[in-house]
């Protein structure tokens, strides 16, 4: 197993040490004491055996990492390093592992620490990251150090885990869409829920887009939050969205914001068990759920404005349909007469 050269630091204990050691020394010369001369001898060794013990810690060390969770932009996620000791007789102590500082320029990432891998055997730490850029992201190249055994030593080693991870785009909160001043999207939204009996058959908690007329008042009363009539034959409610990006764009912030504001709606309206359909140039998302939205946001992630079709960026006649752009909203209105509303982010 072919390993990284290793490299020599020495902490502040061990440059006292080191002083100690030449005062010791010197006083062994001017006066001729053997006693002298064993205790710096010894000491001597004492430093000897760090930089073997701690060659034999590094040595036998392999590192990579794996994630467990999907990955947000701008979210604390958790990943996961795997050491591995291939030493068939002794085991690795003090552990630490960071990225390299230099090579973090797209995430905040914090350190793992490893008190001991026993022989032929292996440990899992979890560390954090931060991902300040959504679409495909490998790992920085890794510092792995140790102070074993006394302290007067720091060898370390540079690894690079192999891992690319696909980096979502960041969730926002899209609460305003919804809030008093566009009573409009509720009312666009109740018209999806396309009743085939009046018989009602049980109750469920309120979401976006149910009629005020269909609220169970007791229930409600009783739960604390809002409760809903549900009518036989009732259908899943289902919804539009578009995502128009301009590649004219001057500023890169108002298209990544579009991209954010979109995969925050489609996990906002799944979350309330609507079936959402995406559209974008010439890619189309059918019945987004709980278990296929992952496919919409691998595209949303990876999307970029030049590869979208400038002939397929006409917002659908399509209702109720939800149009996403980078496009300023004047330009949207005039162009396009069937769009009766449009909000605009808080700034």
């Amino acid at each position: 197993m072919k390993h990284p050269r290793f490299r020599i630091e020495i902490p502040l204990f061990g440059k006292l040490y080191l002083l100690i050691n030449v005062g010791l020394g010197l006083a062994a010369i001017n006066t001729g004491n053997n006693l002298l001369y064993l205790v710096f001898g010894a000491m001597l060794g004492f430093i000897i055996l760090s930089g073997i013990l701690s060659n034999i810690t590094l040595s036998s060390l392999s590192v990579s990492a794996f994630a467990a969770q999907d990955i947000y932009g701008k979210e604390t996620a958790w990943l996961r390093l795997h050491f591995e000791n291939h030493n068939r007789w002794l085991p690795s102590y003090a552990i630490t592992c960071f990225p390299d500082a230099a090579q973090t320029v797209f995430g905040t990432f914090t350190a793992v620490f490893e008190e001991r891998i026993a022989p032929k055997a292996y440990s899992d730490q979890s560390f954090s990251v931060i991902f300040t850029k959504r679409g495909w992201a490998s790992l920085p190249p890794f510092r792995m150090e140790t102070l074993y055994p006394f302290g007067l030593l720091k060898k370390y080693m540079r690894v690079t885990p192999r891992l690319n991870v696909l980096v979502y785009p960041q969730l926002i909160d899209v609460s305003w869409v919804f809030s008093d001043q566009n009573l409009a999207m509720g009312d666009t939204l109740s018209m999806t829920q396309i009743l085939a009996s009046t018989n009602p058959y049980g109750i469920r908690e309120f979401r976006q887009g149910d009629s005020m007329r269909h609220v169970h008042w007791k229930s409600s009363a009783k739960r604390g939050h809002l409760h809903i009539k549900e009518f036989e034959g009732e259908q899943m409610p289902f919804v539009y969205i578009q995502l128009l990006l301009d590649s004219h764009v001057s500023d890169p912030s108002h298209t990544e914001r579009a991209i954010s504001l979109c995969a925050s709606l489609i996990k906002h309206f799944v979350d309330q068990t609507y079936a959402v359909h995406l559209l974008s140039g010439e890619h189309i998302y059918k019945n987004l759920t709980k278990d296929t939205i992952h496919a919409a946001f691998i595209f949303l992630a990876t999307l970029k404005v030049s590869d979208q079709d400038n002939n397929a960026k006409e917002p659908k006649h399509l209702s109720p349909l939800l149009i996403v752009s980078s496009i300023p909203r004047s330009k949207i209105i005039a162009a396009h007469a069937h769009i009766v509303s449009t909000w605009d982010h808080p700034s």
